[in-house]
């Protein structure tokens, strides 16, 4: 039993025993021993569903209290199946930010699937779609972000994944006056990156997905964890980090990336 349902059941023996008087009566309409019914109290045992029935618990209270949540169901260790795909589903803006978004940019899990490419879609469907990147030209945060994706201070090596990634960001703009996606770029080192879809409420209506992926230091044997999937249920946290996105997009130390600049970053790769 769960905790709780450990709770419903003495609750619902107490409540028994004040109707019948002595345990002995109470097993012996059970149908058990007052063993059984011990064992049961601390828990070395669980209910049948006749027992729960004469105790008078009702069923879907119990069946409720056995789905008790614990951490484990918010902190996961992978993005949901239908990750990519949420992408392809945001209807007004999505909103994405990270060190290097390999996550963004390259198959996803070993299958053909790029979340770019649903951005693309995206974007071609008038969805507003918002990137903020470490700046490759910062050389103290590309050594940062390098220790935390690659292990090693490996800083040019970080900053021509940046800078690959920005490539693909800027062709997605749709012509020379477009604007979209926006993207900005920071000087600093994150700690966790959010993909957010549909975040902003929309004509009194809040429907978004927002998650959270932590950026630990490099292990060789895992992806980046944990991962936190939010909605709106989950309202403190979901009005955090979605706050969190704007307080870092608006922040004096994010500056618009003008197209074009990658380029010269991995022509001085080159050059070296």
């Amino acid at each position: 039993m769960t905790p709780k349902q450990l709770q419903i059941f003495k609750d619902a023996v107490a409540s028994r025993l004040s109707e019948v008087k002595t345990l002995k009566a109470l097993t012996r309409q059970m149908g058990q021993t007052e063993k059984t019914l011990w064992r049961t109290r601390i828990n070395k045992r669980d209910p049948t569903k006749d027992e729960i029935a004469m105790l008078g618990i009702d069923w879907s209270v119990w069946s409720a209290a056995k789905d008790q949540l614990t951490i484990d169901n918010f902190l996961r260790q992978d993005y949901s199946e239908n990750y990519p795909r949420e992408f392809a589903v945001a209807n007004r803006t999505i909103w994405i930010t990270g060190l290097d978004l390999r996550r963004i940019t390259q198959r996803y899990k070993g299958t053909k699937i790029r979340p770019i490419h649903h951005i693309e879609t995206a974007i071609r469907e008038g969805v507003k779609v918002k990137i903020l990147v470490v700046d490759p030209r910062s050389k103290a945060a590309c050594k940062y972000a390098a220790m935390q994706e690659l292990g090693e201070p490996d800083t040019e090596r970080f900053q021509q994944s940046v800078a690959s990634a920005l490539r693909l960001f800027c062709h997605l703009r749709s012509g020379a006056t477009s604007n979209n996606p926006e993207i900005k770029t920071i000087d600093y080192p994150l700690n966790y990156g959010i993909d957010a879809m549909d975040a902003e409420t929309h004509d009194g209506i809040d429907n978004g997905i927002i998650y959270v992926r932590f950026y630990p230091f490099f292990d060789p044997e895992c992806d980046d964890r944990p991962i936190v999937r939010l909605t709106p249920s989950e309202r403190h946290w979901y009005d955090f980090y979605r706050n969190q996105f704007n307080l870092q997009w608006e922040s004096g130390g994010a500056k618009n990336w003008r197209c074009g600049q990658e380029k010269s970053i991995s022509l001085k790769q080159k050059r070296t």
